[in-house]
């Protein structure tokens, strides 16, 4: 018994179809080039971010800085809470 193959790509039912779907591979790949490049900057600048806050912290504990922890929980306590927007 011959069973269709599940892996095998389905033939378009016109030559308009096909050629509505092609994309040139230079095409293709400087798109996908462009987005590596966009969504990369955007990572690359939140890491900056990042490091910069967690050094400015680290710097703050070999002063000897500390936190009172009853502020850092008050603090936690109004982020976690969802923001109410002006309907409400």
């Amino acid at each position: 018994m011959n069973a269709p193959d599940p892996f095998e790509a389905e033939e378009p039912a016109s030559g308009e179809d096909e050629a509505a779907y092609e994309v040139p591979p230079a095409m293709a790949a400087a798109t996908v080039m462009r987005l590596l490049s966009l969504h990369g900057d955007d990572r690359a600048q939140r890491l900056a971010a990042f490091h910069r806050q967690l050094s400015q912290r680290i710097a703050s504990l070999d002063r000897g800085e500390r936190a009172d922890p009853a502020i850092v929980r008050q603090r936690i306590r109004e982020k976690s809470h969802p923001r109410e927007g002006p309907g409400a």
